[in-house]
């Protein structure tokens, strides 16, 4: 039985008891972590609202950059804006309020940002597109140092890091469809990291399809494929050839171009990798299935579109993971606050463990969220989600008001 928690005056709380609502409008407030069912669970933590306000925050990502053994979230401005900065939030084990400093002014990527430790000196990096910032070793204090490695590469939408030429080194896969020049790459990390990367092509760009896990062994044969809008088969197993396979028909061009969030992942538990992808800068009735991987060699596929009661739009969040600890991959995605005055953050439970029977679970209302990540930001073992807004709307939850989000994820685990 659920216990029972006091409810503040002028508050009432809903039948499926996720979070306590006021009786007129204003700001949600979760309360405390219970299930929306049996198992799922997410309890709301703004992780800021005092950072500059400030738009154009199309970057995210996380890491322990100040070596403490807690995840820190980064959230970034594009190339395009007068500032470009790029914010390190500090976890400080606290529930809200974090920390900020400003690692950069001077940003080059668009939505395009990882973390990796680039010069092995032990301190995880950021790369962006075109460059990388190593971190200064005080990231609470002293900003990181610009490298450019392509300077023809900035404005990458999507940024991924992966073994490309299996040698056992991380490599950067970008795609630009902003830079001098566009298209799919991906890049080597020479000894010396603050020389040019070598750059080869895999195919065309679009807005974005690769992030935030578009690459992985497609076809089954011990390499890495990657995929944006179709996908690209890594024919020499080293990255030097490339062939397109345009053959999943998904996504329609939105105000941007094409323009998808993609995650590889078994998502019916046969061994290979499936693709679960939704529409993102499409501002309509954007759609969001999971892909099937008939023959383990993506030669065929089969639509599973995921249930939807109503209209979405911008599904610029997307992400996998086993949410509720049952064993089975669950999908994420949420709704931008670009989209007609609503904004919406869901969890698609996957109910018979194959992909064939999903419940959708609305798990926040009111605040957007703009490329959203998932990691254990409070170190207990289960996947939380982290975002922040590109651009707040005048009718959120904060009245227009710049937010850094994350849902800590409460849910019960089932008996083993």
């Amino acid at each position: 039985m659920l216990p029972l928690i006091p409810t503040p005056p002028g508050w009432t709380v809903s039948a499926r008891p996720v979070f306590a609502r006021p009786a007129r409008s204003g700001a949600i407030l979760f309360l405390v972590c219970l299930p929306l069912s049996a198992e799922i669970a997410f309890k709301h933590h703004y992780l800021s609202t005092t950072f500059p306000r400030l738009n154009g925050f199309g970057q995210s990502t996380t890491g322990d950059f100040n070596r403490d053994g807690r995840i820190d979230f980064l959230m970034g401005q594009h190339f395009g804006t007068r500032e470009k900065q790029q914010l390190l939030f500090l976890n400080t084990g606290a529930k809200t309020e974090w920390p900020f400093s400003v690692v950069t002014t001077d940003n080059t990527g668009d939505g395009g940002v990882n973390a990796l430790d680039v010069d092995g000196d032990g301190w995880l990096d950021i790369v962006s597109s075109g460059s990388w910032f190593r971190n200064s070793q005080d990231p609470a204090r002293v900003p990181f140092t610009k490298h450019i490695y392509d300077a023809t590469a900035y404005g990458g939408h999507d940024m991924i890091i992966a073994d490309i030429d299996g040698d056992g080194r991380k490599d950067v896969v970008v795609n630009t469809d902003k830079g001098a020049e566009k298209g799919l790459f991906w890049f080597r990390i020479p000894a010396d990291p603050t020389q040019p990367w070598a750059k080869t092509r895999i195919g065309d760009e679009v807005h974005s399809g690769m992030w935030p896990n578009g690459v992985g062994d497609i076809d089954g044969d011990g390499d890495l494929d990657v995929f944006t809008k179709a996908w690209y088969e890594n024919k020499d197993g080293q990255g030097g050839a490339w062939e397109k396979r345009d053959n999943l028909n998904f996504g329609r061009r939105g105000n941007f171009g094409f323009s998808q969030q993609s995650s590889l992942v078994d998502m019916d538990g046969d061994g290979d990798l499936d693709l679960v992808h939704s529409e993102s800068d499409f501002f309509r009735n954007a759609a969001i299935q999971w892909s099937e991987n008939l023959d383990g060699k993506g030669g065929a596929w089969r639509a599973h579109p995921l249930p939807m009661s109503d209209q979405a739009g911008d599904f610029h969040s997307l992400a996998t993971a086993d949410f509720d600890g049952d064993g089975d991959i669950d999908i994420f995605a949420a709704e931008s606050e670009w989209f007609a005055q609503r904004a919406r953050w869901f969890v698609w439970e996957n109910l018979d463990g194959k992909g064939g029977s999903f419940e959708r679970r609305t798990i926040l209302e009111g605040l957007g969220a703009h490329n959203a990540v998932v990691a254990d930001l409070d170190g207990d073992g289960d996947p939380d989600i982290v975002s922040k807004e590109f651009a707040p709307a005048a009718w959120n939850k904060l009245q227009g008001g710049q937010h850094a989000d994350w849902l800590e994820n409460c849910s019960t685990r089932p008996e083993r």
